[in-house]
């Protein structure tokens, strides 16, 4: 059983990185951040990560 706890819109930001990264081809996940597109790169390439929920 997955829950979802999507609360957010991530919208067009003008001072900041927004967007989508496609996490391992599967699947979508947002991003409001360098910080967080960074996280998700390095978690993309980790083999002990099997699914990141967003």
């Amino acid at each position: 059983m997955r829950i979802s706890m999507k609360n957010r819109k991530i919208g067009y930001t003008y001072g900041s990185v927004s967007g989508h990264f496609s996490f391992r081809k599967q699947k979508s996940i947002a991003f409001e951040s360098t910080l967080e597109r960074d996280l998700l790169t390095l978690l993309e390439f980790n083999d002990s990560v099997e699914d990141v929920i967003e």
